[in-house]
């Protein structure tokens, strides 16, 4: 069984964050895309985008990626981050779920529904609070 290294497991301090890994991209990524851990690479952990039509993809640790990463690179991965450039038209307290492709949705899937987040109060009005491995 793999070991991964205390140093790839990275204290989430900026921007208020807590927790953050640094991983291998399964597949190309982008902002704010919803992950699950899926294997190692040696001591790195991989992720790839969650789908609420997988199982496989729908369990497990779940992260929120910090910036683009192409297929093979290492990426950041937060454990919640607070998106507020977004429209939501959901009311304030609605759960969001494992969408298509590393996406979310207020949709509750029919199979394999995962929550990732909730709607909150700010003070500019409404943001979504992705917190897919707390919720």
């Amino acid at each position: 069984m793999a070991r991964v290294k205390a140093d790839n497991l990275i204290p989430q301090t900026t921007l208020g964050y807590h927790g953050a890994i640094e991983a291998i991209a399964g597949k190309a990524l982008e902002r704010d895309d919803i992950v699950v851990v899926v294997g190692t690479r040696g001591d790195r952990l991989i992720v790839d985008k969650t789908h609420c039509s997988s199982e496989r993809l729908t369990t497990g640790p779940f992260f929120v990626v910090a910036h683009d990463a192409p297929n093979g690179q290492m990426v950041r991965c937060l454990s919640y981050k607070l998106i507020r450039d977004v429209e939501i038209s959901a009311k304030e307290g609605a759960l969001a779920y494992a969408g298509l492709d590393g996406t979310w949705t207020f949709k509750t899937p029919k199979a394999n529904a995962t929550c990732v987040g909730k709607v909150i109060s700010t003070d500019e009005g409404k943001a979504l609070l992705l917190a897919p491995g707390l919720m």
